[in-house]
């Protein structure tokens, strides 16, 4: 098993493409987090500490 590279915060409201983006991401081996309520972007950005966001 390979070890998560990055954490990646995804910012999606398409809840399909969102899946399919996570997806994609968590076959390479990015550890993906996704945000439903967006006044809570930057509260989720401090918490999770992405680096890609």
């Amino acid at each position: 098993m390979v070890s998560k590279l990055f954490k990646v915060l995804l910012i999606e409201d398409d809840a399909s493409l969102f899946t399919k983006i996570k997806d994609r991401l968590s076959q390479w081996s990015y550890e993906v987090y996704g945000i439903e309520d967006f006044s809570e972007v930057m509260k989720e950005f401090a918490g999770i500490h992405p680096d890609f966001g």
